[in-house]
């Protein structure tokens, strides 16, 4: 078996979720709307994905950040 994942508690404003749950809920303990949960989801979807590429993204910044203009040579004065 692999290793564990860490659990986590999401906020995002009044909403929270906690790794392991299936549901999300207000802070005042009231169910998020369907809009809300949808909302919630995808978020949490993108945050998944940016997380996956994570390696991919850094190694793609560091080649940007190598091949960049400088600011002497885009004639920009500080």
């Amino acid at each position: 078996m692999g290793p564990q994942p860490r659990s986590f508690k999401i906020q995002w404003g009044d909403a929270s979720i906690k790794s392991g749950s299936r549901q999300a809920d207000r802070r005042d303990d009231k169910p998020l709307t369907d809009d809300e949960r949808r909302w919630f989801r995808q978020m949490i979807q993108r945050i998944a994905a940016l997380l996956a590429l994570g390696p991919q993204l850094d190694g793609l910044y560091q080649e940007a950040a190598a091949n960049a203009f400088t600011a002497d040579e885009l004639g920009i004065e500080r």
